[in-house]
């Protein structure tokens, strides 16, 4: 648990501070990424939404066994953005390459920013819906 940034460089990396995140949740996440993404976490989700956490997934495939909330999104694939409990964000390129690099942070302002990204990114796929 950082209050800096931190840059996690390549895929293992990248994959175990996502799982780390997702099992350490207490509350809600939203997870954002492409559907081969979300797809290697799907026994973390699962076991996050028995826990009764808040799931919100955007993603190109459907995923709403795993989560309580789901928009579909064509537009994340190769990238992440993870928050956890409005107190982490991870974000970054995750292509499942060595060279992949996120950013990782507990800092207030890049969670609020990063929240507030994905609030408009939902009002917009709310509206591309209808």
């Amino acid at each position: 648990k950082e209050e800096g940034y931190l840059t996690i460089c390549g895929y293992q990396n990248i994959q175990d501070k996502i799982r780390y995140m997702i099992e350490h949740c207490d509350m809600r996440l939203y997870f954002a990424a492409g559907g081969s993404i979300i797809q290697e976490f799907e026994d973390v989700l699962s076991v996050a939404k028995e826990k009764g956490l808040k799931i919100v997934i955007m993603s190109d495939r459907d995923y709403r066994h795993v989560a309580t909330h789901f928009y579909e999104d064509k537009s994340m694939e190769g990238q992440v953005r993870l928050i956890t409990d409005s107190a982490y964000v991870l974000t970054g390129q995750y292509l499942k390459q060595n060279s992949d690099t996120c950013l990782y942070s507990g800092q207030n302002n890049l969670v609020t920013i990063m929240k507030e990204a994905l609030r408009n990114k939902i009002r917009l796929l709310e509206m591309e819906a209808n």
